[in-house]
Order: C-alpha cells, then sequence, then structure tokens
C-alpha cells in the first residue's frame, strides 16, 4: 500500500472518527432530555394516581404490588435499638429505613440518594443486624479507612483488605472468611480487590458456601459509568458478585444525578456575557469538574451563546477542534483561577462564583496535599471578605509591594451595605452540638452539621438562613475553633473549649462590632494581623474580612 493511500485512509477514518463522536454526543444530549422528560411524566403521573386513589398501570406492565418498606417488620425493635445505641443516631433520614428494611428482606437495592443523606447507615446498620459478615467495595482507600476507624470506634468489628494491610491482619481476614475465626462483621475492599486477586475470591466463596456472606455493598456506583470522570474500569467486573453469589442481597449506592451548576448561576453568566461583550469577544470559564464543564456549556449554547467546552478526558483531535474555533472554551480546575485573566497586560475582568457549600467538595480533593487545606481555607477568607480590597490580597500572598487597587476590585469599586447579625449563641450552639458529637466518638460532615444546626436554631428562636449558617461553620473552620480531621470530618479545635466558655461569658454583651467579624481571642497570632481592630470584641457575627494568616 502507497504512502498516499494510506494517509487517505487515515484522513478517512479520522473524519469517520469525529463523525461518530459528534452523533455519540448527539444521542447523549437526546437521552438527557428523554430522562428529564419521563421524570416529568411519571410526576405527572403521581399526581394523577393521588388524585385518583388508585395506581394507573403503563407501558403495558401487569399490575404488580408494590411492597410498603415503611411498615411493621420483626426486626424493627433491633435496628432502632443498633440505631440509637450503636450509631447515636436519634432518628432515620428520608428513605433509609424503607432501604433498610428492604435490604433486610433479602432483596438487591438500588439507592439513588443525596450527598449527606446518610448513604452508610443503609449499608452498615443491616451488616450489624444480619448473621455473618458484610463486603463493601468502596473506590477510595482514604474513605475505607475512615469508615474502618469510625466502625472500630463504635465497637463494630470491621476491617479493610487493601495494598497498606499488614499481613498479621491479612492472616486474621482470611481466616475469618474461610474458618469463621475472629470477630468480623464488615470487610471493606477496593474493586481491583475483586477483579485481580484470585485468592482473595476463593477465600470469598468458601464464606459464601459456609452461609456467613451476609451482605454485598457497592459503594459509590457511578464509578462504574464510563461517561462519568469518576469511572474505574475495575467496577465494570463488579458483575461477577451477582453472578457468583445469587442468594446474596446485594446493594448499590451513589449520590444523586443533579445539575450542579445552579440555573440562576448560568442565568448570571450568560446575562453577564451578553451584556459586557456583546461583539462576540472570547473568554474562558473555570469548573470544579469535567461534567460540569459539559453540561456549562450546553446550558449557554441554549441561551444563544457559542459555548464548547475542553478538558483532558477529551479526544485530542475534538480538543484541537475545539482549541482552533475557541469562542468560549471551558476547562475544569481544582484552583482558583482569578489571576489568568489580563496576563497580557491590557484590561480584562474576571468573575468568581462562590457558595459555601463548595468548600466540603474542593476539602475533600485537597486533604492529603501539603498545605492543601490551608490554601484552600485561604482562598475561603478571600473570597467571603467584604471589605479587604482583593488586589492587596493578591499582592501579599505573592510578597508584592502594595499598590492602589483603583476601583478595579468590587469591594473597591462598589460599597456593600454589609448588615450585622450577632451570632453569638449560634457558634455557641455549634461547638456545643460538636463537643457533644465527639464525647460519642462521631463525627459530622459540614453538611450534617449545618442540618443539625437548623434544628437547633428552633430552640433559640433564630431566622437565620441556611447560607448563613454555612458561612458561620465556615468562619470557624478557618478561624480553627473547628477542624477538619478526616476528610471533611469536622471536630473542636484546640482552643474549642476556651472558645466556648468566652462566649458563654460574653454572650450578653451589647457591645458593637465591625462588619460582620468574627472576634474571638488570639491564641498565639500575636501582631501577624496586619489590619485589626484595636478593640477586641467578645461577640461572633457573620462573615469575617479578618485578613490575617492562619
Amino acid at each position: 500500500m502507497e504512502t498516499e493511500e494510506i494517509l487517505q485512509e487515515l484522513e478517512n477514518v479520522e473524519a469517520e472518527v469525529r463523525l461518530v463522536q459528534e452523533q455519540i454526543k448527539q444521542l447523549v444530549d437526546r437521552q438527557d432530555q428523554l430522562y428529564e422528560r419521563q421524570s416529568e411524566l411519571k410526576s405527572l403521573l403521581e399526581a394523577f394516581e393521588a388524585s385518583r386513589g388508585s395506581p394507573i398501570q403503563y407501558g403495558g406492565s401487569s399490575s404488580t404490588a408494590v411492597e410498603n418498606w415503611s411498615g411493621t417488620f420483626e426486626w424493627d425493635s433491633r435496628a432502632d435499638d443498633v440505631r440509637l445505641n450503636v450509631f447515636g443516631i436519634p432518628a432515620y433520614r428520608a428513605n433509609q429505613q424503607e432501604i433498610i428494611n428492604a435490604v433486610l428482606s433479602g432483596r438487591d437495592v438500588l439507592v439513588i440518594m443525596a450527598a449527606g443523606g446518610g448513604k452508610s447507615l443503609c449499608y452498615q446498620l443491616p451488616a450489624v443486624l444480619r448473621e455473618g459478615i458484610a463486603l463493601v467495595v468502596s473506590p477510595l482507600l482514604s474513605l475505607i479507612q475512615d469508615q474502618v476507624m469510625c466502625l472500630a470506634a463504635l465497637g463494630i468489628p470491621a476491617h479493610m483488605l487493601t495494598s497498606t494491610t499488614s499481613k498479621e491482619d491479612e492472616k486474621f481476614i482470611y481466616k475469618a472468611l474461610e474458618k469463621g475465626e475472629g470477630e468480623l462483621k464488615m470487610l471493606y475492599v477496593t474493586p481491583e480487590k475483586i477483579s485481580k486477586s484470585k485468592r482473595f475470591m476463593s477465600k470469598l466463596e468458601k464464606c459464601h458456601h459456609a452461609g456467613r456472606l451476609s451482605l454485598i455493598s457497592i459503594d459509590e456506583a457511578h464509578c462504574c459509568s464510563q461517561w462519568g470522570h469518576d469511572f474505574r474500569p475495575d467496577y465494570k467486573n463488579l458483575g461477577i458478585l451477582k453472578t457468583q453469589f445469587p442468594d446474596v442481597p446485594m446493594m448499590a449506592l451513589t449520590v444523586r444525578e443533579k445539575s450542579s451548576v445552579g440555573k440562576v448561576v448560568i442565568d448570571e453568566i450568560a446575562k453577564y456575557i451578553q451584556e459586557s461583550y456583546p461583539n462576540s469577544e472570547s473568554g474562558i470559564v473555570y469548573c470544579f469538574s469535567r461534567k460540569e464543564c459539559e453540561q456549562v456549556a450546553q446550558e449557554l449554547r441554549q441561551r444563544g451563546i457559542s459555548a464548547d467546552y475542553y478538558h483532558a478526558d477529551m479526544d485530542i483531535n475534538a480538543r484541537e477542534k475545539v482549541h482552533m474555533r475557541w469562542h468560549l472554551v471551558w476547562g475544569s480546575t481544582n484552583q482558583m483561577e482569578s489571576g489568568r485573566a489580563g496576563r497580557d497586560g491590557l484590561p480584562s475582568e474576571c468573575l468568581l462564583f462562590f457558595r459555601p457549600a463548595d468548600v466540603p467538595r474542593q476539602s475533600s480533593m485537597v486533604f492529603y496535599e501539603n498545605s492543601g487545606l490551608q490554601n484552600l481555607y485561604d482562598i475561603v477568607r478571600y473570597s467571603q471578605s467584604k471589605k479587604q480590597c482583593r488586589r492587596s490580597t493578591f499582592f501579599r500572598h505573592f510578597a508584592e509591594p502594595l499598590q492602589d487597587c483603583n476601583g478595579m476590585c468590587d469591594i473597591c469599586a462598589f460599597s456593600y451595605e454589609v448588615n450585622e447579625v450577632d451570632v453569638t449563641r449560634h457558634a455557641q450552639c455549634i461547638i456545643s452540638l460538636l463537643q457533644d458529637i465527639q464525647d460519642n466518638n462521631q463525627r459530622l460532615t459540614m453538611l450534617q452539621l449545618v442540618d443539625k444546626m437548623k434544628i437547633k436554631l428552633k430552640e433559640i428562636d433564630s431566622d437565620l438562613k441556611r447560607e448563613e449558617i454555612e458561612q458561620l461553620v465556615l468562619q470557624l473552620i478557618i478561624d480553627r475553633v473547628l477542624l477538619e480531621k478526616i476528610i471533611g470530618k469536622l471536630k473542636t479545635g484546640k482552643y474549642g473549649s476556651r472558645i466556648l466558655e468566652v462566649i458563654s461569658k460574653c454572650g450578653n454583651s451589647e457591645q458593637q462590632h465591625d462588619n460582620n467579624a468574627v472576634s474571638k481571642e488570639e491564641q498565639g497570632r500575636g501582631a501577624r494581623a496586619s489590619k485589626r481592630t484595636k478593640k477586641e470584641k467578645a461577640v461572633v457575627v457573620v462573615d469575617s474580612s479578618d485578613d490575617s494568616e492562619v
């Protein structure tokens, strides 16, 4: 075959590949639209059923009795006892009890739950109640270590079998699987252990033949999707578990898919582009994840803006195509990219969209990085500030001489009207709540803490909004009153008790304080603060503009 023929065929193949990729993209977009319409139609049917008082059959399906998983079951009292006295949870969250009842009935269950909805309890509680050993497949070693430590603190025999497991522990686990020796209730493994360890699968089969394999739980099940940014190839092989152990109840758990970038934010971005750049100038927008890049680019196209996404998972030819026709390119980042605009020395604009709920997502990614959390907290402090010039923050960060802002940042260009809210009691309540949780050897995520605080607020007759509670929790974190100890889990800091005492003594203080600044005893900070109010205030208010380094 001549070189020209090879080149011609290669060009034809590449052209066909691009065509197929475009068709796949169109089909996926259409699939999303159909799923959305399907959900809408099912909601309409449910509304009709509610109005008629009887179910409506559709799709040619035969009438099937729907089981009432909220009903009474023989294990109810035991489950309530374990939930309260072992896990320390006073009440079930939405759908937890129904999921647990289905699993304890021996059914296979797919759990699609909102973040912070309590997925772990859905398989941990049945694992405690059922006789034998529960197998839990999880994708991240850090998450496995976290859960095993938490279960051990609760007195539940849990172990992990990973590349970091010692020879002694590995020997104990294999004996427990094969011969039932030793106490083992829950065993955590990665998907790679299932697909690549024949020895482990052999021991698991013996455990099953002896009737000791009680439950199989696959956490983060979305990792099986090749379309997702969390795709793990070994997740595709987990179907072997159902083939080899068909009589063992299996659970697959994942976080509910939803629009991660709110419609309001998309509308604001689109409006800003259309009003500020009517002549189709180019720009870059950074998103948190590759999935969000694709989602937001699609949303902007629907609003009449020429937009496309650009990330590392794209085919190289597709990336080059986007790069060449770049009008508005999307890329993903794990760090704030406020400094990207204007590097050519010409005037430019940069918008940063921030909300407190973004922080737990970021902290889970940087938790084990050197100075990762500190850098994140610096960015949070920068974003939450309402009175400190943002350009001066950049100058200090890069150890450059301070320069006049000349109205180039939003704080210097506009005068913010900030309403002061005394949240002394709220801070006291947060610290007391976390200390009670710690006394029971438990931990909370930021979102879980906010949920519990919303309930507590009713007791102190407060109308603080959820976002303001999140803001307060963040301020306590970046001021080191609260600490992230294990991947997003919070506990009170070294001086938490001392601060609680100060707050208790000064809770009725009538002193006025600066705009949204959190003031507390400074432990070891000395004169590091460059701009600090001369008079310390014995109150805590929402939103700090304190720019001191921690």
